[in-house]
């Protein structure tokens, strides 16, 4: 086989796997779950910044659920709107927090489920950490 040809094969099945990547379904949605957290009981002071505004709080361990990349795939009945497209979404480990009471914040908010509507956004109840993940050990 000439090194033309060889070169050829090997950028013709590169093409082909980033084809297949691009055309498998995105994870850019959160299923969120109650978990059993074995962190112990523990107290920190998180300042909060989005479009809600900023204020600081008391976040507390144990994790009270967390939230797993996942893929929506059918939706039924039809669903009145469609969401905005998302990057893909990532594991999250979420905390209760306690916020001194603040001004609402209210938004003009899309989703495929509600459709476009005013949202009215209070005081935060909790805040979800990026996490990874990693099998669980195998007991013998």
């Amino acid at each position: 086989m000439t090194k033309t040809i060889a070169f050829a094969l090997v950028v013709s099945g590169a093409v082909a796997s980033i084809g297949a990547a691009l055309a498998q379904p995105v994870s850019d949605h959160l299923d969120c779950y109650r978990v059993k957290d074995p962190a112990g009981r523990n107290r920190f002071s998180v300042t909060l910044t989005n479009a809600a505004g900023t204020q600081t709080c008391t976040a507390t361990t144990p994790a009270a659920f967390g939230c797993l990349a996942s893929q929506v795939t059918a939706i039924a009945p039809p669903a009145p709107g469609m969401g905005p497209s998302a990057d893909a979404a990532y594991d999250f480990l979420c905390y209760r927090v306690k916020c001194p009471k603040g001004p609402r914040s209210s938004a003009e908010t899309t989703d495929e489920l509600g459709g476009s509507r005013v949202v009215v956004y209070r005081n935060a109840l909790h805040v979800c950490m990026p996490a990874s993940r990693a099998p669980a050990p195998t007991v013998r």
